[in-house]
């Protein structure tokens, strides 16, 4: 521990109790005053104060790493897993991450070595070292170099440090470079893990000679790495770190000659050598709140140290199922391990020295810490020397050596150990390097581990090989997931290979093979996103949670550059570079326990399956010629290699698969994908004002099986929020939504009735309402002024159908979308269809953005979403199938209960005049000079015809033509020479012309030649070609934008009556029999969709229904006129009151005993509270003033001391800038109750 007795005394077992304390309340589960404080808020803050560092700009002297399982504080100076919070006596490793659950005080660097006595100046000889970790908190020699580079942090990642970015250090670099390390892949990254972080730091300061006569002249750039996955690797930081002799660099020089010999240059420019050097992993491991009940051992085979509460007991730790399950213990502590991946190479030799050492030391006691670099250089190289002083080893001294041990304590202590290796020498300007895993696992359940408040598992010696000639496999080795050994060494005194061990998966050692795998290749991984950006607001019992699309989306899958060159060994057809699926939302009152509240994911995304793997009849070996494009849609399922096998009669079975997020879905962490789409928005309704909630947004792929997972999932930062009412002085924004045709002014919707006694209606319908819009602001105060829209571009008719195309438009442009209706609707069963359009994202005001994030606000980039739902609704109950509908009811789910008494109708004018304008079949009201009006209708008459059929065939043409009907008034605005327009003025459009059957109109032609316009040419036009039976005939005609005078046949039986044209508007046929071509005169089409009957009286009456939005040129248009504004005089102070009123003991607000809330709610954005005893005595002051413009503020009921206020009547006095002022009262009861 970074303490000594001297300074700090004896720490307690209380004192573990405040460190646990400390480690939930402050390090963690820090309230969030303003919304969208990240958890490590107290680290934000340090980040703030440190960026006139002269080390850089950006970075941050500390930072803790969250993205996985194992949460681990950093310093600049080289204190590693440390607490960051300043805190006397909490600890810096916890498992898992936002846990009290300590297992890690702190850890770091120990380097030591010799001075050659022939280098020729005043320190030849001297035992050199740097202890960048020092347990005693004493003799620490790091110093910082450069603050903490963190790849999760934007501008850190801006700012990534690259060679020459140091002129004292011009080789240092920050970017992955080490080709021994790390795969070519990865090389010229700036993060080759979920979360990297990269730092320098040296023992270059004079001043730090704690134990050392002078600074040895080391300087150090550690790297870590931290993935959260695959298994077992989620809980696991890798630390690489570089060391390099920096004796001949002018930094060091003038530093030491300046502090050592008055500025006089004593000391070789050219540096000097080191020899007998060793390095060393120190760790001091607190586990549990009673450190002194800990051991620490070693596992020789696996190059692992670890350490463990001998009790295996605490009640106080938290022990979630998703990490303490059988095979383990569910509720004792785990155990923390060690694993040195990499030792140094040596120079001389070009080979690895090793692991050569590892031992303990104690806080005091048998083994205490090195008190000065000549003993740690004895305790690192094992050279333990009793006569000057050093404690006694375990074993002989003749041993030592031999076991790589000197001291392991057999009895129950503060215990630290290190791993180390050694010897080698470094010249001046060379380095070496060394990679160590730390992590954490749960404790294998087994009854040769004793569990309870006095148990006593002691760790035993360590061998080379458990299991072999008679070594024992010891019981704390089973505890750490040993079960046997597979294969003995065959000589002896060499050490079993540890994958020669059968071991339990997700077990310490488990994870120290799945750590050394993931060494050995390099840490090359399949890549999960990058996180995304989010964003919290919050409301009044609601929180919006926005989020930015994965910078992965762009940049694609780093992994993609080897699986996707066929001459790289990796190579994987089936690899997706641009892999991310989608989106998931956690939630949690703790960041240590988020629970999956929604997920979004893709839709239209395909997976190009070359390698046949998701064919259930493919047998790997067989030839795999056919490419398949699959859906990414649940079930997704993929077959490894020998998931599918032939039996002997020739059929397949599948003996395994792999189905996509399977498992996350049966542990409630994912969903099935069905191809939601992607609103980078959500509205979590399910919290309550006043109380803390942590979110996390995170982004997941689906990829090939063959590379790795098929799905995995990005870490991210958690952030915290309040949920509240806005407050008083918050204004609403103020926009619109409406349906607008031509020009800027909104439809009017008035309502329709027919006339009992004539049948006439009294107008056209209303608009239509099956599009129509929500506006969601969920940053009012964001809301740039403008206009966005959705609109309806056409409608293609198809059987049984339609095929929709929209345009939305926002301030990002335009985007085209395609909605497929096929069958639901149409016939009614389900009753109707729904279609949620892609959201219209309303983007956030830059300046007001801007300036809210400036003073603290959680900003989003979005302000709102405009979501508009196409709806259609039994299209079929529209007045042109009123004559034949109810004649065929075997055709729909729900039949019409219609008559030939309603239906479409022809009027001029502006309104209806004919009485009774469509009793009878084929009959459509009346028009001046017109002879007849005929609708052509299935089932009233009508003469077969020889190719074409008869009603039966004729049906197929309403049934393809109804998703483009509608309900309007549409004008036929006829001119001197034929028809100048046609207008859709219930919508203000106008109606196309198209030579094709759409939601449009045109003339028909004499299609089959026989020279007289009838019904059967109706089933020859173009744009019905996908109707049953009547598709195929030909010659297929095209509509005309003018009409041609000729014979007509307007009673069906296809003989002529006389001259007159046809005509295809909106879906509906018509015959018209007129002698000339109408000129300069209005003809009005009114249709409707819903039924129109008759009683025995002969009373009509309408039963109306959903209005079919097939009106190209309709608009959905949202009008933000003005965002959300803080007035200050609109506060209301008679609404301010207390919550909860009384206060008996205790709130739902309150964390525990030691941490009460009571809030005032209902309050301007900037208030000051005063609280008064009954007796007039001032007890405390708040200051709200919440730029979010929030109406909440807390009171932790304390006075101005620090103390629990007494049981009494308080009164409050608010009081706003501008002089608004009032008293209330409350009653607070703090004794005589049970909590």
């Amino acid at each position: 521990m970074n303490m000594s007795h001297e300074s700090l005394g004896r720490r307690t077992v209380a004192a573990g109790a405040v460190r646990l304390l400390v480690a939930v309340l402050t390090g963690l589960l820090l309230p969030s005053l303003v919304a969208g404080q990240t958890v490590d808020e107290k680290y934000q803050r340090m980040r703030e104060r440190n960026r006139k560092s002269p080390f850089s700009l950006f970075a941050s002297p500390t930072t803790v790493l969250t993205v996985n399982q194992f949460q681990c504080g950093l310093r600049n100076q080289g204190d590693t897993c440390s607490d960051v919070f300043n805190s006397p006596t909490g600890g810096g490793g916890f498992w898992p991450t936002g846990s009290p659950n300590q297992y890690l005080f702190n850890s770091g660097l120990q380097v030591v070595g010799i001075i050659p006595p022939d280098a020729g100046f005043a320190w030849a000889g001297d035992t050199v070292g740097a202890f960048f970790m020092d347990a005693s908190g004493l003799r620490a020699h790091g110093s910082p170099v450069t603050n903490i580079y963190d790849s999760l942090n934007p501008e850190d990642l801006e700012n990534w440090p690259v060679a020459g970015t140091f002129p004292d250090f011009p080789w240092a670099t920050a970017m992955v470079e080490d080709t021994a390390l790390f795969n070519p892949v990865l090389i010229g990254r700036k993060a080759a893990s979920q979360q990297d972080t990269w730092v320098m730091y040296w023992d270059g300061d004079p001043s730090l000679t704690g134990g050392r006569s002078h600074p040895m002249g080391i300087l150090v750039e550690q790297r870590t790495l931290a993935w959260n996955y695959p298994a077992g690797n989620e809980s696991i930081i890798y630390f690489i770190y570089k060391f390099t002799n920096v004796t001949n660099t002018q930094a060091f020089q003038r530093l030491s000659e300046a502090q050592y010999f008055n500025g006089r240059n004593e000391l070789p420019d050219e540096g000097w050598r080191i020899d007998s050097i060793y390095v060393a992993f120190d760790v001091d491991p607190d586990i549990t709140h009673d450190f002194r009940s800990n051991y620490a051992t070693a596992i020789l085979p696996f190059n692992l140290g670890l350490s463990y509460d001998g009790t295996f007991y605490e009640p106080e730790f938290e022990y979630p199922p998703s990490l303490f399950y059988p095979p383990f213990f569910t509720d004792a502590p785990g155990m923390l391990g060690v694993k040195y991946l990499k030792s140094p190479v040596d120079p001389a030799t070009g080979e690895e020295v090793g692991l050569t050492s590892f031992s303990l030391h104690t806080n005091g006691g048998a083994f205490p810490d090195p008190n000065t670099v000549q003993r740690g250089w004895r305790y690192i190289s094992l050279n333990i020397d009793p006569g000057k002083g050093d404690p006694s080893c375990t074993f002989d001294l003749s041993e030592v050596k031999q076991r790589r041990s000197c001291y392991l304590a057999q009895t129950q202590s503060d215990v630290r150990f290190f791993v180390g290796s050694g010897p080698f020498s470094l010249n001046p300007g060379e380095s070496a390097t060394i990679a160590v895993a730390v992590f954490a696992a749960a404790t294998v359940a087994t009854d040769q581990i004793q569990r309870g408040p006095s148990a006593d598992n002691k760790p035993g010696f360590p061998s080379l090989a458990p299991g072999c000639g008679g070594e024992p496999i010891r019981p704390i080795e089973v505890a750490a997931g040993w079960v046997r050994t597979l294969r003995c060494p065959t000589e002896p005194g060499q050490p079993v290979d540890q994958f020669d061990v059968e071991v339990v998966p997700g077990s310490l050692l488990g994870k120290a093979l799945v750590a050394q795998s993931i060494f050995d290749n390099k840490f090359l991984l399949g890549f999960a996103p990058e996180a995304p950006n989010f964003y919290l607001v919050p409301g009044d019992n609601q929180v919006t949670i926005v989020w930015e699309p994965s910078a992965t989306e762009q940049t694609g899958d780093p992994f993609y550059a080897a699986a996707g060159d066929p001459e790289n060994p990796l190579y994987d057809p089936n690899y997706r570079q641009f892999d991310v699926e989608g989106y998931r939302i956690y939630r949690g009152t703790s960041p240590s326990n988020l629970q999956l509240i929604a997920q979004f994911d893709k839709d239209g995304t395909t997976f190009v399956d070359h390698l046949c793997v998701t064919d259930p009849n493919y047998v790997a070996g067989d030839p795999c010629e056919e490419v398949h494009e699959i859906d990414i849609v649940h079930p997704f399922v993929q077959y490894p290699p020998g998931g599918v096998v032939r039996l002997d009669n020739g059929s397949t079975l599948v003996v395994a698969a792999d189905t996509a997020l399977a498992k996350e879905i049966a542990a409630g962490t994912a969903r099935p994908l069905s191809n939601t789409g992607i609103p980078f928005a959500f509205v979590d309704r399910g919290v309550r004002n006043g109380f803390t909630y942590y979110y996390k947004v995170t982004a997941f792929d689906i990829n090939s099986l063959r590379s790795g997972p098929t799905s995995l999932e990005s870490a991210g930062p958690t952030k915290s929020v309040v949920p509240r009412r806005s407050a008083t002085t918050v204004t609403e924004p103020s926009y619109t939504v409406s349906l607008m045709g031509r020009g800027d002014t909104p439809l009017p919707s008035n309502p329709v009735s027919i006339d009992p006694l004539t049948g006439r209606f009294s107008g056209p319908q209303p608009p239509t309402d099956g599009l129509s819009g929500l506006f969601q602001p969920f940053a009012g105060r964001l809301l740039p002024a403008g206009r966005y829209e959705v609109r309806i571009d056409s409608v293609v008719p198809y059987y049984y159908g339609a095929d929709y195309f929209l345009t939305l438009t926002d301030a990002n442009g335009s985007t085209p979308v395609h909605l497929v209706q096929r069958d639901e609707a149409i016939t009614g069963d389900p009753a109707e269809t729904l279609y949620e359009l892609p959201a219209v994202q309303v983007l956030s005001d830059p300046s007001a953005r801007e300036d809210l994030a400036r003073k603290g606000v959680d900003a989003p980039p979005l302000a709102g979403h405009f979501r508009a739902t196409l709806r259609l609704d039994r299209l079929h109950f529209h007045s042109g199938d009123s004559d034949w509908a109810y004649k065929q009811p075997g055709f729909f789910s729900i039949a019409p209960d219609s008559t030939p008494d309603g239906g479409s109708r022809w009027f001029s004018g502006e309104n209806e005049t004919m009485d009774h304008p469509t009793v009878g079949e084929s009959t459509a009201g009346s028009l001046p000079g017109v002879t007849a009006i005929y609708r052509p209708t299935p089932y009233t008459g009508m003469a077969a015809d020889p190719v074409a059929g008869g009603s039966d065939i004729f049906r197929r043409f309403y049934q393809t033509t109804w998703g483009i009907r509608r309900a309007a008034d549409m004008k036929f605005y006829w001119g001197a020479a034929g028809l100048d327009s046609v207008i859709d003025v219930t919508h203000n459009v106008p109606v196309p012309f198209l030579p094709v059957v759409r939601a449009s109109y045109g003339f028909v032609q004499d299609a089959d030649g026989d020279g007289v316009l009838t019904w059967s040419d109706f089933a020859r036009v173009q744009g019905i070609e996908d109707a049953a039976n009547i598709g195929t005939l030909t010659p297929r005609m095209e509509l005309t934008p003018q009409p041609t005078l000729m014979p007509v046949d307007v009673t069906g039986d296809r003989v002529a009556d006389g001259n007159g044209f046809a005509l295809i508007v909106a879906g509906e046929p018509y015959v018209f029999q007129v002698d000339a071509i109408p000129t300069n005169t209005v003809w009005t089409l009114r249709t409707y969709n819903g039924l129109v009957t008759r009683d025995a009286n002969g009373r009509y009456s309408f039963t109306p229904s959903g209005r079919t939005p097939a009106v190209p040129g309709l608009r959905l248009v949202l009008e933000v006129e003005a965002p959300s504004r803080i007035v200050a005089e609109r506060a209301d102070l008679s609404r301010v009151h207390t919550v909860p009123d009384p206060y008996y003991a205790l709130s739902l607000f309150d964390l525990n005993p030691s941490n009460k809330e009571l809030k005032f709610v209902n309050l301007p954005d900037r208030a000051t509270i005063r609280i008064y005893s009954a007796s007039g005595i001032l007890v405390n002051i708040i200051h709200h003033d919440d730029p979010g413009g929030g109406g909440m503020a807390t009171w932790n009921l304390r006075n101005r001391s620090g103390q629990f206020v007494g049981s009494g009547v308080y009164f409050y006095h608010v009081s706003t800038p501008d002089g608004q002022q009032r008293v209330g009262k409350f009653t607070v009861i703090n004794s005589g109750f049970g909590r």
